[in-house]
């Protein structure tokens, strides 16, 4: 399908949608329906399932619409079915960005909460970017409420989804409840370490960059910038380096056929695994860059390096919300020498963990789920 094809294909689909919600009314709706939704996700997870497992389903009526586009072709039915189940939905849950709520016309009473899928307030979007080409969905100004992971980002987030302020609430991220459950840590890390039996008695270095490229179809990920032979000359027999690189760098790579991991077992490559949360309590050290895995580490409690050898070229092609310095709670390498003595030094920096946690995580604390609920009346 050429691009016209695909815009005529996506007229028809939002035509569809828009004369189903008239024919549709608000005769369907009712008070104890509960709609999660997304059109970029074809499977229950992250905040989604922390939410949807927590309801009372004995008070709710709960129903799902999950499908990603980019994996599953959206159909006229599919606008047909969005619109039935948006207008019968009291309350309806996002976790990112859906692309019908531009067309949609909200009905009285009608909460669409934003769930959004990643914590703190790091690379600018929505609202908050500025660039002159860059299609930003009015869907966000329909949020009646939306959630942080710290009352000190409110402000980003009512920028970035252009909406009132009083409708921003700190409830935390309920995915992040997890990390304060110590079995759950620990059978992440015996599990991981099963599967992958060459790790025996060593500690894991977890490399886990976000990608380069303004574009998804271009994201890229420097390998040449990763100091393999040093690394494994260095600290081949206390540790192990285990890589996650972005999916949209990794559908890359793979398409060019590279090669991720090695034989001789000191380089582990897991981009395959969907959810990074059943990697990182396995890991010993986090080495990343501008990612918001930042925020998630934190909770753990461990060493992070910030390997940022693009640093001043990467700040002014995605804008962030505070310069990045103020983003610093572990070692800072902008090149190879520096990341090998980042890595000796494992420097906790105390200090800083401590007043990046007040800032951009004090509502995470393992009840941000519970917080969310009682957002519904």
């Amino acid at each position: 399908m050429n691009k016209i094809q695909r815009k005529i294909s996506l007229a028809a689909r939002m035509g569809t949608f828009v004369l189903a919600q008239k024919a549709v009314g608000d005769k369907l709706i009712k008070e104890n329906n509960v709609l999660f939704i997304s059109d970029v996700r074809d499977r229950m997870g992250g905040n989604f399932e922390c939410i949807y497992e927590a309801l009372d389903k004995d008070r709710w009526n709960v129903d799902v619409f999950l499908k990603d586009k980019q994996l599953h072709k959206e159909t006229i039915s599919d606008a047909r079915e969005i619109a039935r189940k948006l207008r019968s939905a009291r309350y309806i849950f996002l976790e990112d960005v859906f692309n019908y709520l531009q067309f949609y016309t909200p009905l009285p009473g009608q909460e669409i909460i934003q769930l959004w899928h990643a914590a703190g307030a790091y690379k600018k979007f929505g609202f908050s970017r500025t660039e002159k080409d860059l299609k930003v969905s009015p869907g966000h100004r329909k949020y009646t409420k939306a959630i942080t992971s710290s009352d000190a980002i409110n402000h980003n987030y009512a920028e970035a989804y252009g909406i009132d302020i009083d409708k921003v609430a700190a409830t935390g991220v309920p995915r992040t409840d997890i990390f304060f459950d110590e079995s759950w840590r620990k059978r992440i890390n015996d599990e991981f370490r099963a599967a992958h039996p060459e790790i025996a008695g060593r500690k894991i270095i977890f490399l886990a960059p976000t990608y380069r490229g303004t574009k998804v179809p271009l994201a890229y990920y420097d390998m040449s910038r990763i100091p393999l032979e040093e690394l494994k000359k260095r600290f081949g027999d206390e540790y192990v380096l285990v890589t996650k690189f972005h999916p949209a760098a990794y559908n890359n790579m793979l398409l060019r056929g590279d090669r991720l991991g090695s034989d001789d077992g000191f380089w582990i490559d897991v981009s395959d695994v969907r959810d990074i949360n059943d990697i990182m309590p396995a890991a010993d050290i986090m080495i990343t860059d501008y990612s918001s895995i930042i925020f998630d580490w934190l909770l753990l409690d461990r060493p992070l390096i910030y390997y940022v050898f693009d640093k001043a070229e990467y700040a002014g092609d995605r804008g962030m919300y505070y310069p990045f310095d103020e983003y610093v709670y572990g070692a800072v390498a902008e090149d190879e020498e520096a990341l090998i003595k980042a890595i000796k030094e494992n420097d906790m920096m105390l200090d800083k963990r401590a007043a990046f946690r007040e800032r951009f995580m004090e509502a995470c604390d393992g009840h941000a789920t519970e917080r969310v609920l009682s957002l519904m009346k």
